[in-house]
Formats: C-alpha cells, structure tokens, sequence
C-alpha cells in the first residue's frame, strides 16, 4: 500500500481507486500515478518503473548481458540497493523490494 493509502478509514481503503477525489483535503490522482507505473520482465526479473525511466530499462534490457544484469539485479536483492550507470553517463538505482520480490528502478541525479 502506499503511504496516503495506509491512513484511509477502513471503509475507503478496498475502494481507493474508486475514490479518486478528495480526502482529508488531499487531492488524489491515483489514476494518473497509476498509469505512469510500469511492470516488465528483465532478464527474467520483475521491474517496476515510471514510464519516463523506460531508457534505463532498455540499457538493462538490450545493452548488458544477461550475466551483467544478473550481477546489478542480485546486489540489489542482497544489499537493498545497486547503483549504476548507463553508457550516457545517466546514474541510476536499482532497489529490492521485499515484501514483493519485485525491484524499482530510479534515476538519481548527479551531486
């Protein structure tokens, strides 16, 4: 659940997409957000990621092999996280998540 989601009243939170308006003075966009998220299958691994990310999956889709991918995807199960960066000098993050067993991919911005 996400956070906005874990303070709803019992009797909203099974229909939060159905609620898609106002509450406690928060404006709620869960479709918009909803959408923009992505699901794909990388090398055989769950990523979750927003559509404007899509060049950082396809770098660890189409541009490193199977073992190099292998390699980021199993740092970021053991150690919660994997940093790296694409051959456009972008830095990204790779994230395990537990609970699902599935990874978020981020771009982080250079200090």
């Amino acid at each position: 659940l996400q956070n906005w989601q874990k303070k709803l009243p019992k009797k909203l939170k099974g229909k939060s997409r159905a609620v898609g308006g106002i509450i406690y003075g928060l404006q709620i966009e869960e479709n918009r957000i909803n959408m923009a998220t992505k699901k794909e299958k990388i090398h055989g691994f769950l990523l979750k990621f927003e559509e404007e990310l899509r060049e950082g999956v396809r770098y660890l889709r189409d541009d490193l092999q199977y073992r190099e991918a292998k390699t980021l995807f199993d740092a970021a199960r053991l150690q919660g996280t994997a940093e790296f960066e694409d051959d456009y000098d972008r830095d990204w993050t790779l994230t395990y998540n537990r609970g699902e067993g599935t990874y978020t991919l981020v771009r982080r911005q250079r200090e």
